[in-house]
């Protein structure tokens, strides 16, 4: 195909000069001639034989006028030199005949192979221009594609800065309440004090603490949607999980909506935090019930699914078992602009008052965390259903992971005097805090603010505790502070105290160690200690 196609463009050119061809076509007759003279010189029978390829060929070449011009030359040249003479350009008797027939046929080739000649180069011109059309058309598709990456990379970013927007106002909106409180509170509990009103502060206090509870919860929501919240997972019954539910959810929806459950038998066991599953199905049960102003039904459906490749990347999942919690509602539905927002943090549709905008949210983030998904099916009018996969224990009758991961801490039985105790942490108001508790439960602690410190001072001195955050400036983190520690004192306590649960690099931790999430109560931690050292 290929050399046919440059023959062809190489004709286009020769029949370009109309003098080449016939030139060719005057050429050819005279080597149709001498072949003739050559190989039958005494000029008997066949007389046109060897004048039929020039004429052929001055055709193709050149096109019906060179064509014919052979033609004629070659009746002219055969009729002179090998048929009968009867005179100077007289034709022998009926020889005029076969020589019309010859000019006749050889004529109607000549057209023949023209039509098929341009037509021909009519296909090798559309190649040509297919080509060139492809080649243009793979450039402006790649100039398109790469326009568009940008425009999508734009978009994204655009909306990308969007939710760091809402997400940054909402939390500046949230915590500077909280501060306030916080900050004004002790500003009176000051001011009260000088001036010896002692037994007005309470209050006071009592508003700061709200405050920081508060301000906990709000950072746990937060990393619960981030998909750093410390979780403790467990085997769990979705079906007991949900029957245990029950009055709850009936007490906290209202009234005028029917609630119905539709529990799947032999759903096996999930992994996953029990108490953050509960929070999430409650959210979704108040969502729901504030969906339906007017009344309706409330259905919680359990399944169990087998998701095959096609299904697990449509809801972004690993190919599996899952096991799915459905809330449905027959109320007022969300349209298509919402649902792409409703697990952005502080996007609510409620009014002012009624909700922050983290309750979706938190159920994705609980969900993503745990190996799952969330998916709302939803239409205006047409009620709403939302949807938590989560992955299939594969193994029901395993052990808790939770229990590998950490001991059960049984009630203290043992007095924490006379232990020593280091504690390392980055933060000075958060070392010292803890240094007092020890101190207060007769533990006599030292405290260092980063990794290198801490391992120096443990080179040099024995402890019963170490007490440490998971991050740490100075090149050496929590973790690797503890293993270095076990190394010259091995089966040593070690109390993480981390505000996220990223950080560290193990999905497990090794018997006697323990976590305590920021932030936390010192009677919480008092406690905490006191069941670590009973234990050690």
């Amino acid at each position: 195909m290929e050399v046919a196609l440059s023959l062809f463009a190489g004709l286009l050119k020769l029949r370009g000069h109309h003098p080449l061809g016939y030139g060719l076509a005057l050429t050819m007759c005279l080597a149709g001639l001498l072949l003739r003279l050559a190989l039958d010189p005494s000029g008997r029978g066949a007389p046109f034989a060897t004048f039929m390829p020039g004429i052929l060929l001055s055709a193709f070449a050149g096109g019906v006028g060179p064509g014919l011009l052979a033609t004629l030359m070659s009746a002219l040249l055969a009729n002179y030199f090998f048929m009968p003479p009867e005179g100077f350009y007289a034709f022998w008797p009926r020889g005029w005949v076969v020589v019309t027939a010859f000019c006749i046929v050889n004529g109607c080739i000549v057209l023949l192979m023209n039509a098929a000649v341009v037509r021909g180069l009519k296909l090798s011109r559309a190649v040509a221009l297919l080509r060139s059309a492809n080649t243009t058309l793979e450039a402006r598709v790649a100039v398109r594609s790469t326009a568009l990456l940008q425009a999508q990379e734009q978009l994204r970013q655009a909306q990308k800065m969007d939710a760091i927007g809402q997400l940054s106002g909402g939390i500046a909106h949230d915590f500077n309440n909280l501060l306030t409180s916080i900050s004004g509170s002790l500003e009176l509990v000051q001011s009260r004090l000088a001036q010896g009103r002692v037994g007005e502060i309470g209050r006071y206090i009592d508003a700061a603490q709200d405050s920081a509870d508060r301000a906990a919860s709000l950072t746990r929501r937060l990393l619960a949607f981030s998909r750093q919240q410390t979780l403790e997972p467990r085997e769990t019954d979705l079906n007991a999980l949900v029957e245990g539910m029950e009055d709850l959810i009936r007490r906290t929806i209202s009234p005028g909506i029917a609630f119905e459950t539709a529990r799947t038998r032999d759903l096996g066991s999930i992994q996953v935090d029990p108490n953050q599953l509960e929070h999430a199905l409650l959210n979704l049960c108040i969502n729901a019930s504030d969906a339906m102003p007017s009344g309706g039904t409330l259905l919680i459906i359990t399944g169990r699914h087998t998701l095959d490749k096609a299904a697990a990347a449509a809801l972004d999942l690993p190919v599996g078992e899952y096991v799915s919690l459905c809330v449905s509602d027959n109320g007022i539905g969300m349209p298509q602009s919402v649902i792409d927002r409703a697990f952005d943090p502080f996007f609510t549709t409620k009014p002012p008052g009624r909700g922050t905008g983290l309750g979706l949210s938190i159920v994705y983030g609980f969900a993503r965390q745990s190996g799952g998904q969330v998916h709302i099916q939803s239409a205006p009018e047409r009620g709403t259903s939302i949807t938590l996969y989560l992955p299939r224990h594969p193994d029901p009758g395993m052990a808790d992971l939770a229990q590998s991961a950490r001991v059960t801490l049984p009630a203290a039985t043992a007095s924490a005097a006379a232990r020593r105790a280091l504690v390392v942490d980055d933060d000075t108001a958060v070392r010292m805090l803890i240094l007092d508790q020890l101190e207060e439960l007769g533990i006599t602690a030292s405290g260092v603010e980063d990794g290198p410190s801490g391992l120096h001072w443990l080179q040099n001195h024995p402890i019963d505790l170490l007490i440490t955050d998971m991050r740490l400036p100075g090149g050496l983190d929590g973790c690797q502070l503890a293993d270095a520690a076990r190394e010259a004192l091995p089966g040593l306590p070690v109390l993480f105290v981390t505000g996220l649960a990223d950080g560290s690099p193990r999905n497990r931790l090794p018997p006697g160690m323990y976590t305590l999430a920021k932030p936390f109560a010192m009677a919480t931690l008092a406690a905490r200690v006191r069941d670590i050292l009973a234990l050690a």
